[in-house]
């Protein structure tokens, strides 16, 4: 492939396949040469550094690839293996390497391939930096098999452990129900219910038990009906003394004769 567009140069024709590692391998060869101010390989050749992602969009891209988008072609990157490393505090340069995208080995880029979506899966961790790119962590895909088999294994001790809970729920709820009936049992047996009351005052073992219901009215009562109660003994104890005092003896005939001559 040559190209002797805008930002390409007639020393870039040389036999390379047409694929991407080798279009962007191109590509960094021409700017290194260049313009290294916009992207060059490291000083140990083990990786490529982009300076100014505007320029290489704009100028360079567009003679490599068909379009003048860096973020797609940051999304090629990643599609292929490479890996962003870490910007450097301060600094907006954009660091991607490879382990078969080396300075001077052309040999090695029929080695890198696009990663192959059954075994791998890339951009599931993304880490925003500060000139807007995203960068890719590729992972192991777990076997479906696998996936299946522990989702089974979940399952069934989710099943197992329900049946435990409905277990010791019944057991739970028998043994609060036979707690309450002997609670109830032993408090009614524990109860007193008071005596039935008859008139205004009734009297137990020996004792009066007033109700505390009886209003002014019957304390009122009972006091009338003790002073009565009272006055009537008196009364009774004077008729007694004064019939005691009393003493006559009814006269004989010969009594009555003598006075009457």
């Amino acid at each position: 492939m040559s190209s002797t567009q805008n930002g390409g140069s007639p020393s870039d024709a040389r036999i390379l396949p047409d694929t991407f590692p080798a279009k962007t391998y191109l590509m960094i060869e021409s700017c290194d040469r260049d313009c290294p101010d916009v992207a060059s390989w490291t000083d140990n050749g083990t990786a490529f550094v982009v300076r100014d992602t505007t320029k290489l969009a704009t100028d360079y891209l567009p003679c490599y690839f068909k379009h003048a988008n860096f973020q797609s072609f940051v999304r090629q990157l990643n599609i292929y293996g490479f890996r962003k490393d870490a910007a450097m505090p301060g600094s907006r340069d954009v660091v991607f390497r490879h382990d078969k995208f080396l300075e001077g080995k052309e040999g090695l880029l029929d080695l890198i391939h696009r990663t192959n979506k059954t075994t791998k899966k890339s951009a599931t961790a993304k880490r925003r930096h500060p000139d807007g790119l995203t960068s890719s962590v590729e992972e192991e895909k777990i076997p479906y098999e696998t996936s299946q088999l522990t989702l089974l294994s979940l399952q069934m001790q989710i099943a197992e452990m329900s049946a435990k809970i409905d277990v010791l729920l019944s057991i739970a709820t028998n043994e609060s129900s036979r707690n309450i009936n002997r609670n109830v049992a032993a408090a009614v047996a524990s109860t007193t219910l008071p005596p039935l009351r008859s008139g205004k005052k009734r009297r137990q073992d020996g004792y009066a038990i007033s109700d505390a219901s009886d209003s002014d009215n019957d304390h009122d009562y009972d006091r009338q009906r003790s002073i009565s109660l009272n006055q009537m003994d008196v009364v009774e104890e004077e008729k007694t003394e004064t019939l005691g005092l009393i003493d006559y003896e009814v006269p004989d005939q010969d009594s009555i004769g003598n006075v009457n001559a």
